[in-house]
């Protein structure tokens, strides 16, 4: 089924922001991926993709939102890309609102996901 293949990044997260960055991650692997996957292999993955996104220096710093400080705005998004790659899909998506694609963040955030993407997949 295509839904399987395919991730998205809305422009606005809904993480819980009392939980630091590694068990947003893992919370979300123990939710999403295969009940037969063993928790070690879903550690594992989350693992990955926190040295993946560049986030092992802030895995335990609280996602924050709101009223609760936490990590920057770019770490926030990669937090949320992280959450759609646990599940490995073959293609991601990038929703943001109207301004935001003429704004330098998006350069560097389009950058950043297309160096990864290649070398995640090579």
């Amino acid at each position: 089924m295509m839904i399987e293949h395919c991730g998205y990044v809305m422009q606005d997260d809904s993480h819980l922001p009392q939980l630091t960055v590694k068990e947003t991650l893992m919370y979300s692997a123990l939710l999403r991926l295969p009940a037969d996957t063993p928790k070690e292999k879903k550690l594992e993955r989350v693992e990955n993709v926190l040295s993946e996104l560049g986030l092992m220096n802030a895995a335990n710093t609280k996602v924050g939102g709101g009223y609760v400080r936490g990590v920057s705005g770019g770490e926030r998004r990669r937090v949320s890309i992280g959450v759609q790659l646990l599940k490995d899909p073959s293609m991601i998506q990038n929703f943001f609102n109207f301004h935001f694609p003429f704004s330098f963040q998006f350069l560097i955030h389009s950058f950043y996901l297309f160096f990864f993407l290649s070398n995640f997949n090579a």
